[in-house]
């Protein structure tokens, strides 16, 4: 038979993982139990979105908007992509999620659907979002509106909120540059 001798650094090294796996499991649990389940404060940089910003540290940040101002963002709307509004940043996705904008593609690719109710704004003055809001009761459609640069479009979302797209400009690869103004609901 075989001298198996337990050494006493055998010992001190099993001891010595069981002390890390305990205080890891520690730390996770008081972590789990400290999560009151809402996101950590948004900070977003004075210009507006937080698309492609990085995070500045706490003491540089800027307050978000209060609850009753406007998000702006500038997007990129894809050849048969859709977005979806009520996310923060708002979701351009091909499929998924709950979208409220949806662009065909082929030969449609200047056709522009709300889903949840598109009305063409035509003042020579951006709307605020009680006048967008109107336009929506009164003209809203959710079939197709035709765009070109300088359209804008009232739009509600799934999650009711108004929205007040503005069409930038056609990229060569037919994709639009847009910007958003999303009000809260």
């Amino acid at each position: 038979m075989a001298d198996r001798r337990f050494h006493w650094w055998q010992a001190i090294a099993a001891m010595l993982g069981a002390l890390a796996t305990l205080a890891t499991a520690v730390v996770a649990m008081a972590a789990y139990l400290r999560d009151d389940g809402s996101p950590p404060p948004a900070t977003r940089p004075a210009g507006g979105s937080t698309h492609g910003a990085a995070s500045a540290p706490p003491e540089e940040s800027v307050a978000v908007p209060a609850p009753d101002q406007p998000l702006h963002d500038k997007l990129r709307l894809r050849l048969e992509f859709h977005i979806e509004f009520d996310t923060d940043p708002p979701n351009n996705n091909p499929v998924g999620g709950d979208p409220d904008l949806y662009r065909a593609g082929g030969a449609d690719s200047n056709k522009i659907t709300g889903y949840y109710g598109a009305a063409r704004w035509s003042d020579a003055t951006s709307p605020t979002q009680a006048q967008c809001d109107l336009e929506l009761a009164t003209k809203a459609t959710r079939d197709s509106v035709v765009v070109d640069v300088g359209s804008r479009l009232c739009v509600r979302t799934s999650g009711g909120r108004t929205v007040l797209v503005r069409f930038l400009k056609q990229t060569a690869d037919r994709d639009w540059d847009i910007e958003a103004t999303v009000w809260p609901a």
